[in-house]
């Protein structure tokens, strides 16, 4: 089944790789120029889910290592808060940010979330004096930011990426059928009334077509302005 899709997405390229090459000889006609673009978004789609679903395996390494990458963010923003709490004598900043590493990591990963949350929350006051003073880098806690959210997506895993995934492959189903009748429906019947005064456009566009089905290899390219070769068997 995934094969099948494979070729079946590389055929939807190649004929969009084709329609974009003779743009000039078709962009005027408002009814495939829509239908061009709802594949073009299509394809989009299922690109980006197929990006979910190869980011999504290995769920655990990839899980523990966001995992790190928050608790260490947040140890970084402790860092410079604790120091500028101290260097300037307040003793709720310098709580506020009174946690080691390993205090970060303890406990249930809800916890270690909530926590990297409310630290990130403590320092946003305090980001211009903290990136200028106290070396924190600059854009740090809107990385931070993005650490936490990442880490709290996978908080359930595997349980929400498989039902996740699952979603993914239902939704690429529907938008492969979707395409599927666009191509057979509508784009195919138009491009046919180009054979007369595009007959290259035409024959690229048959060709491009089979490109998802390996037991009808592509026709050759004929050039329809040059005289044909009276020994060349028909086909």
């Amino acid at each position: 089944m995934q094969e099948n899709l494979t070729f079946k997405k590389k055929m939807y390229k190649t004929v969009l790789g084709v329609l974009d090459k003779h743009l000039l000889e078709w962009e005027t006609n408002v009814g495939l120029k829509e239908d061009v673009d709802l594949i073009r978004e299509k394809v989009l789609i299922i690109d980006n889910k197929e990006t979910f679903d190869k980011r999504t395996l290995g769920t655990t390494a990839g899980k523990n290592q966001k995992f790190d990458l928050m608790c260490e963010g947040a140890f970084t923003i402790c860092n410079s808060g604790g120091n500028y709490g101290s260097k300037i004598g307040d003793e709720k900043i310098r709580i506020d940010f009174d946690y080691s590493l390993s205090d970060i990591r303890k406990g249930h990963e809800q916890t270690s979330y909530d926590l990297c949350v409310a630290i990130s929350e403590a320092a946003t006051p305090f980001e211009t004096i903290l990136t200028t003073s106290y070396n924190l880098p600059i854009g740090f806690l809107d990385e931070q930011t993005v650490r936490n959210e990442a880490f709290f997506v996978l908080i359930d895993a595997p349980g929400k990426i498989i039902e996740q995934g699952k979603s993914n492959k239902e939704g690429m189903i529907v938008e492969y059928h979707d395409i599927d009748l666009i191509l057979n429906q509508r784009v195919d019947k138009t491009i046919k009334s180009y054979k007369k005064n595009s007959p290259t456009l035409v024959l690229e566009y048959k060709n491009a077509r089979i490109i998802g089905n390996r037991h009808h290899p592509p026709k050759p390219f004929v050039d329809p302005s040059k005289p044909v070769d009276p020994n060349t068997p028909a086909e």
